[in-house]
């Protein structure tokens, strides 16, 4: 657990680096076994055999994880509800689709022994600039707030 591995990701059976979080051991077949890798580079978690992690050689450490842990600013955590405000959430970001949104730290927040940044997205792609949070507040039971309160985003900036 905590160890950085090759781990192939099931919807592209491409290679990429992760952090195992989990190990669930299969008694009937070993081979079988189950790991929670969470993928250090795009920030998706994924359970998998154990057959499809390797070890990772230290020089694909030198690069940086490129997923970051961050929060949306400005929005009220308690009025997230259901998968709704993913589904707008995802959309609004172009989540997997490779498009680039403009992305700004306005602040911070202590969770944990962690500081994560609180981050501003706008979507800069179309006629008019789109502020996430506010889109998200106008699409679903989002509230906004007045300060850098924030919930969870997804880490794929």
């Amino acid at each position: 657990i905590d160890s950085i591995v090759a781990a192939k990701f099931p919807h592209d059976d491409s290679w990429y680096r992760g952090q195992v979080c989990s190990y669930e051991h299969n008694e009937t077949d070993p081979s079988q076994s189950l790991v929670t890798v969470y993928y250090v580079d795009f920030g998706d978690s994924e359970t998998i055999r154990v057959d499809t992690v390797c070890e990772l050689r230290t020089d694909f450490l030198k690069l940086n994880f490129q997923a970051v842990e961050c929060f949306l600013a400005n929005v009220e955590p308690e009025s997230v509800q259901g998968d709704e405000a993913t589904d707008v959430f995802e959309e609004l970001t172009y989540a997997a689709q490779w498009k680039v949104v403009m992305v700004k730290v306005v602040g911070y927040q202590q969770a944990g022994d962690k500081t994560i940044p609180c981050v501003q997205i706008i979507d800069t792609n179309g006629p008019t600039d789109i502020d996430v949070a506010e889109e998200l507040m106008r699409r679903t039971t989002t509230q906004i707030t007045n300060g850098v309160t924030s919930m969870p985003s997804s880490s794929e900036p």
